[in-house]
């Protein structure tokens, strides 16, 4: 009897655990994709397909729900160049409350734009991981 009581416990420790690694596992892999979007927008900032002026959107991350895409400008309704669905169950934020999106110009320097951050913080939740003002 007090070996099976034993098992139970170490089998709920374990499944605490499993899911605790999971968790932080899904954190890093969505956190890795976020980086990469924000990297991919600066490069099509940088890049100056649609020749915006300095000061100007050229390009801009949109953090969407269960989704990042990039599109060229500074408007998340457009057709994205690149975009990414991350893991369900992920909570992505801006610094900005309201923000979806970050805007950057021609030098890859962060513009004001409609209803982006011009901070680059961001919040990442999953489960029981949590990542608060990280920076890009």
């Amino acid at each position: 009897m007090i070996v099976l009581v034993l098992m139970v416990v170490m089998a709920l420790l374990v499944a605490q655990l499993g899911s605790q690694w999971s968790d932080n596992a899904r954190l890093a892999r969505v956190q890795a994709q976020l980086q990469h979007a924000y990297d991919s927008t600066k490069s099509a900032a940088l890049q100056n397909p649609t020749a915006a002026t300095r000061g100007e959107g050229a390009a801009t991350l949109c953090v969407l729900d269960g989704a990042f895409a990039v599109v060229l400008g500074d408007d998340c309704g457009a057709q994205p160049v690149w975009s990414f669905a991350h893991e369900g169950g992920v909570s992505v934020s801006l610094a900005e409350p309201d923000s979806r999106c970050i805007a950057l110009d021609s030098a890859g320097v962060v513009v004001a734009a409609a209803g982006c951050s011009t901070d680059l913080r961001f919040s990442i939740t999953t489960g029981s991981a949590h990542v608060q003002g990280k920076s890009f």
